[in-house]
């Protein structure tokens, strides 16, 4: 399912989603890209998530204060008001 999909499913669908993992103290969000500026930013589609650990990810600098995946990863989980919460 694409991220612009999974962003506007009913509360309690199972989805699973690919993008770049986008983690700043603050949020944490698949995104559909990332644009280049330092730090980097989330663009396009994107969705927050929760419950996921960077740490089981290959995480590389986004420049300060923002880590991004190396490579594109796989989420699932169940969207609640349109965050991906997995588990």
């Amino acid at each position: 399912m694409s991220l612009a999909e999974a962003a506007t499913v009913a509360d309690g669908t199972e989805v699973s989603v690919e993008g770049v993992l986008f983690v700043t103290a603050d949020e944490m969000r698949l995104c559909g890209a990332i644009g280049e500026s330092n730090p980097v930013q989330c663009l396009g589609d994107n969705v927050p998530v929760t419950g996921v650990d960077p740490a089981d990810h290959a995480m590389g600098s986004g420049g300060p204060g923002v880590e991004i995946s190396a490579a594109p990863v796989l989420l699932e989980g169940t969207m609640e008001q349109g965050t991906l919460v997995t588990q």
